[in-house]
């Protein structure tokens, strides 16, 4: 199992937890293989010390999918928007108004059209750890005057 720490507030660091330590024999062989030796690794993995305390790791993601819950409501009012399936983590995908979509980007915020919709102008849209709730209304606030 992997334990993706890098996307959710560390610097390059992920686990990987074996349920079967007779898998865990190569694994640094297959990591050094891949290219993924870092001279100084343990100074990147005392990072976990604090990420796990006090469950960091948890408060952090708790509150990137509450800043995507906060921005598929606002988009949900939103004529023309559409959330594609249930917000349970902290990405988005919706159909958004080719004029919304002119006036975000305009803007400067940063987000992706996902390729594999069918024709509508889908996107995903990902929070974060950091993410700033005065962002996300701002974001929504470009979208409402749109």
């Amino acid at each position: 199992m992997s334990f993706g720490a890098t996307k959710n507030g560390t610097l390059g660091v992920d686990a990987v937890i074996f349920f079967d330590a007779a898998l865990a024999g190569e694994f640094a062989f297959r990591c050094k293989r891949g290219g993924h030796l870092i001279s100084k690794m343990q100074l990147l993995s005392a990072q976990l010390d604090a990420y796990l305390t006090d469950e960091l790791w948890l408060a952090n993601a708790r509150h990137a999918n509450a800043m995507a819950r906060r921005l598929a409501r606002g988009l949900t009012s939103l004529t023309g928007t559409r959330v594609l399936y249930p917000v349970d983590a902290n990405e988005i995908f919706v159909v958004l108004p080719e004029q919304m979509h002119d006036a975000l980007r305009a803007a400067g915020a940063h987000y992706h059209p996902w390729p594999y919709s069918m024709g509508e102008g889908v996107f995903r849209l990902v929070t974060a750890f950091d993410t700033d709730p005065a962002e996300v209304d701002r974001f929504l606030a470009i979208a409402k005057t749109a």
